[in-house]
């Protein structure tokens, strides 16, 4: 049973299968995105424990991220930026993202960095499972305004 979904937006087959692993591995549901405009449309839509997005995407990468933040439904979601060797743009894409992997993606580098995400990952899904059941048990006595009697 997965314990959450991360967004993978990256076109990098290398990125999206070694991340990919890795989030199996630990039990979160990778969800890839090669293209920014559809990682957008599914931010607007779900839900995310996890938002990873690739420096290579260009200047749409920190839109992405942007977006993340000012969603109300993923705000919270622990955030990864996938860098490169460029420096400069790895260091303003930093100041976005939480976490970040940077390339070459390696199993010991990735796992390095998912080890102190994750508790905030599962930090994320306890928060939202918490609320998800505050939100049942308070419909469940819901008063029906018309008839003045219990749901």
């Amino acid at each position: 049973m997965a314990i959450g979904v991360a967004l993978l937006v990256s076109a990098d087959p290398v990125a999206i299968q070694q991340l990919g692993h890795a989030l199996q591995e630990l039990s979160i549901t990778p969800d890839v995105c090669r293209e920014v405009p559809a990682a957008v449309g599914l931010l607007n839509r779900r839900k995310f424990e996890a938002v990873m997005v690739d420096l290579q995407l260009g200047e749409q990468s920190g839109l992405i991220l942007d977006e993340v933040h000012l969603s109300s439904s993923n705000r919270t979601a622990v955030t990864f930026g996938i860098g490169d060797t460029d420096v400069a743009a790895t260091s303003a894409f930093r100041q976005k993202s939480q976490f970040i992997f940077e390339r070459p993606l390696t199993t010991e580098s990735i796992h390095k960095t998912l080890r102190p995400a994750y508790s905030l990952i599962l930090k994320e899904r306890r928060s939202i499972s918490v609320t998800q059941s505050l939100f049942r048990s308070s419909s469940r006595g819901k008063v029906s305004e018309k008839s003045g009697a219990t749901a």
